[in-house]
């Protein structure tokens, strides 16, 4: 027989042959609950008539399978007994109108055989149990030779058949077929039983129920089984089954994570929708938070789509990406040859770029050493590049996290991703989630002044936070040290901290965090290293470009000022040509030239410089000497600067009556005192250049109305 069939008469006989000894079940619970004899003793024949019809079909059923002989029998003992039981139950049926006294002599006859009614029903439960072990052994043996069937049969399949047998088995139709069979026959069963049997007790009807139910899905096991072995069985011989998705990043996740759902939907949709792109950079200031928001999307990844699998490289030296390589090659069981001479990135960057591997994520973090990326490094086989071991997949990503804007459009063109600084919601929520006590957090005006201090940094919010933990201080105490000497609050922005999101062999500092930085431009560009050591030296906001020392050529300009723009050191304003340093990296430069023993020797650079470009106070030069004036300033407040006052007279005097022409009267009195002090010391009362610097002193007497001290120096 076809084997659809087996599985579809096996169902039929073990629905007949449950349905049948419920019914047995079921007599008995008639008769012992009925209330009068008459009513039990119909209800008893009815059922054991309805027994008859269905071992009748039990027995035409059996014939056809591999034990019908033994099935015949007992079928054939089942009928003999009801016939028994119907012979039994007739001898005290009132048949027709009868008188009370033929009425009672039934009911006394009903009493005197219940022995003998209850010994046959026992007899017909026993063969009901003997007829279930029966037919369930007999469908264990049709399973198995079922199952053999379809072994032999998928050994000697090519993978095209295969392919069809997986499709088959997916849709399932035919099964669903076969059950939806078994389902009506058994309504219709149940239909009938509840036209004859109209007076059934509720909990009949519901234990009938419960018993298909049971048999549905004992069908429904017995299929999924089947199903199950078969696919795993083609899967086993088919040798481009898709491996489970793999975890590898070795941070944890960020359970204060706030913020970023711009970024964050930005790099969703373009490493998973339509429009998929390959590779994104996400860039921004050191400690803006780039890691963060790549370690959020890993794991936003591995919530949403489980299929993918996420790795992470840190990316901050060249043995810190192999040994990441080779972390992934492990996950994913990559083979490799006993000797291990081929390089991992090579395995790595082929397994990935195939497109039975699946989907993935790959993170590169704190991606910044363009050259390290473009070097050639010698492997056992042959001289690559960094960038070249990078894996390329319809079906895979790479997001990279960078402080350089360059690295980013070589690694990722256009695809940039900026992060900025956060806003003020934003940066309050990463300092209440990083404060031990938040009761600080109630001096609502002094929360937003830390946060302006730390010019709303993540990192450096953090940091602070960490520092005002360990010193149980309050948020004031901490703000105060702002207004300590430079050196102290470099020396606070410096103070290390743990922090679990991190790496551990990196140093997690603000003031600190920009070094590598700062050494990578200093190799790299030297000019962009000259330009932010001179910028360190004057007011950090609107520095113009034509106070920066001259570059060799205008492209060497360009060059370095967009290196300091891509590492986000500094923010352009195109329409004033100027720029705005970062404050704390200003900070951090001032320090890191004091550790160098190099701040005097660019303070005084940056002396001279202004000394040589500083304009005449010539209306026409307005705009020229107003963007000048917040750096001199700065400068003058400087010891090398008081160390060299004699020097730098000339353009302290064009300082001083550029401020007269503007009317900043009292800011020209201090400038010119100063310059009339000194010639007075240096040259004498009557110098004609002491002379001269005591009239433009009495100007800004008189401007102000002050009279009296201006004729006494005229």
């Amino acid at each position: 027989m076809e084997t659809l069939a087996i599985i579809g008469l096996i169902g039929n006989i073990v629905q007949f042959i449950d349905f049948s000894g419920k019914l047995i079940a079921e007599s008995t619970e008639l008769y012992r609950s009925s209330e009068g004899a008459l009513a039990e003793n119909i209800d008893a024949e009815t059922a054991t008539n309805h027994l008859v019809l269905l071992s009748n079909k039990i027995k035409d059923a059996a014939t056809t399978t591999t034990s019908g002989d033994a099935l015949k029998t007992l079928c054939e003992s089942c009928e003999s007994t009801a016939e028994k039981l119907l012979a039994a139950l007739n001898k005290v049926k009132v048949n027709g109108k009868q008188d009370r006294w033929k009425s009672i002599r039934k009911a006394l006859r009903s009493v005197w055989s219940k022995e003998d009614i209850r010994e046959l029903e026992g007899r017909l439960a026993r063969f009901r149990e003997e007829l279930n072990l029966h037919v369930i052994v007999d469908l264990r043996e049709q399973v198995s030779r079922l199952e053999l069937d379809h072994s032999d049969r998928l050994k000697d399949l090519d993978l095209a058949t295969q392919g069809v047998i997986s499709a088959i088995v997916e849709q399932q139709d035919v099964f669903n077929a076969v059950h939806n069979t078994q389902v009506a026959l058994i309504g219709t069963l149940h239909s009938e039983t509840v036209l004859r049997v109209k007076d059934e007790h509720a909990t009949t009807r519901r234990e009938i129920i419960r018993e298909t139910a049971l048999n549905i899905q004992a069908e429904h096991a017995i299929t999924r089984k089947l199903i199950q072995e078969m696919q795993q069985r083609e899967q086993e011989s088919c040798p481009a089954v898709r491996r489970t998705s793999c975890w590898s990043v070795p941070l944890p996740r960020n359970l204060h994570f706030v913020g970023r759902s711009s970024q964050l939907y930005e790099l969703e949709a373009s490493l998973f929708g339509d429009n998929h792109c390959s590779r994104v950079a996400i860039i921004g200031l050191g400690g803006v938070g780039k890691t963060q928001v790549a370690l959020e999307l890993a794991y936003r990844t591995r919530d949403k789509r489980p299929e993918c699998s996420v790795f992470w490289v840190s990316a901050t030296n060249t043995e810190n990406v192999q040994q990441a390589y080779l972390e992934i090659a492990q996950q994913l069981r990559i083979p490799r040859s006993e000797d291990k001479k081929e390089d991992v990135r090579e395995l790595v960057q082929h397994y990935l770029s195939q497109e039975s591997t699946g989907q993935w994520l790959l993170v590169l973090d704190n991606a910044d050493d363009l050259d390290m990326w473009l070097k050639k490094t010698d492997s056992s086989i042959k001289s690559t590049r960094l960038i070249d071991s990078l894996p390329r997949s319809d079906k895979g990503s790479i997001v990279f996290t960078t402080r350089s804007r360059k690295a980013a459009s070589k690694f990722a063109q256009r695809n940039l991703i900026y992060v900025p600084e956060m806003d003020e919601e934003a940066a309050t929520l990463v300092l209440r989630n990083s404060l031990a006590n938040r009761e600080v957090l109630n001096d609502g005006p002094t929360v937003v002044q830390l946060l302006r201090l730390l010019t709303f940094l993540p990192l450096a919010i953090v940091q602070a936070a960490a520092y005002i933990n360990e010193n149980d201080i309050s948020l004031a105490e901490y703000v105060s040290l702002f207004d300590d000497r430079e050196e102290n609050i470099i020396e606070v922005l410096s103070e290390d901290f743990e922090d679990e999101g991190r790496y551990h062999d990196l140093k997690n500092p603000i003031a600190t965090t920009w070094l590598i930085s700062f050494e990578q431009i200093r190799v790299r560009d030297s000019l962009a290293a000259d330009y932010l050591s001179f910028m360190s030296c004057i007011d950090p906001k609107a520095v113009p470009l034509s106070l920066l020392p001259p570059a060799q050529t205008k492209k060497k300009e360009i060059d370095a000022i967009g290196t300091l723009s891509a590492y986000s050191f500094i923010t352009k304003r195109p329409a004033d040509q100027c720029f705005d340093l970062h404050r704390l990296v200003h900070l951090a430069t001032r320090n890191w030239l004091r550790e160098q023993k190099l701040l005097s020797e660019w303070t005084a650079k940056t002396i001279a410089r202004l000394a040589e470009v500083f304009p005449n106070n010539n209306p026409k030069n307005r705009t020229i000497w107003r963007s000048y004036l917040p750096h001199a300033h700065y400068v003058q407040a400087s010891d090398v600067f008081q160390n060299t006052v004699e020097e730098n007279l000339p353009w302290i005097e064009l300082f001083g009556l550029c401020l007269l022409s503007d009317g900043r009267w009292k800011e020209a009195e201090m400038a010119l005192m100063q310059v009339m002090g000194t010639r007075k010391r240096v040259l004498g009362d009557e110098h004609p250049d002491t002379l001269l610097s005591m009239g433009n002193l009495a100007s800004t007497y008189r401007n102000q109305g002050r009279w009296k001290e201006a004729e006494e120096l005229e």
